[in-house]
Parts: structure tokens; C-alpha cells; sequence
């Protein structure tokens, strides 16, 4: 997960994650506000202040939840087709001018 920020904004995302798991739980959800202000690594420590106990929050099951529901929100917020596609039109990753005509795609790169 991009807790960060770094590649793409996630962070509702990975609030709205949090939230899927909080309220499978039976306890409140969390504001894009609060989210903001306390959320915390190592992510088994904000799990458990936002309830859930330690034991849980460490637990395998509730982290491939938690991703799970992570992917699922993510795949809404930005497709990651049309993600790779824009960078590789800002050519982040474009071939070398030598390696477009390699690969048989008219020097245009990978096919998406």
C-alpha cells in the first residue's frame, strides 16, 4: 500500500479500507479528518487505536483484509490501466529511441 502518497493519492482509499474493516467489527467508522490527523505506522498500532485488539490487528487475516479492501477502493479512485498509460505517455517510462522498434509495436512501446 502507498500510505505515503508517493505514487498516487490514496489516502481515501486507504481510509475508506479501514473503515470496511472497522465496520465489519461492529465500531464507527473514521473521517477523511481524523484519518488525516492520527492515523500512524506501524499500521497495527492505528488498528488498535482505533479499537481493534492487538492480537487481531497483527494478525495475517485482518492485514489481507484490510489490502483486500485497499485494492478494491483503489481500483475506483484510478484504473490502473489508464495509471500506466499516462505515465508512459509522459514517458517515464518510455523505451530508448534504439528499443521502440524492437518489440514489434511501431516504436509506440508496450500495447495497453
Amino acid at each position: 500500500m502507498d500510505y505515503s502518497g508517493t505514487i498516487v493519492d490514496d489516502i481515501r482509499p486507504t481510509k475508506d479500507a479501514l473503515n470496511y474493516v472497522l465496520i465489519r467489527r461492529g465500531m464507527d467508522p473514521v473521517s477523511i479528518t481524523q484519518f488525516r490527523h492520527e492515523f500512524d505506522l506501524p499500521y497495527w498500532r492505528y488498528l488498535v487505536s482505533c479499537g481493534i485488539s492487538e492480537d487481531e490487528a497483527k494478525s495475517n487475516e485482518v492485514l489481507r483484509e484490510i489490502e483486500d479492501a485497499y485494492m478494491m477502493h483503489l481500483y475506483q479512485v484510478v484504473p490502473f490501466r489508464e495509471a500506466v498509460r499516462a505515465l508512459w505517455q509522459d514517458q517515464l517510462f518510455s523505451p530508448t529511441e534504439d528499443q521502440a522498434g524492437q518489440n514489434g509495436s511501431g516504436g509506440r512501446g508496450l500495447e495497453l
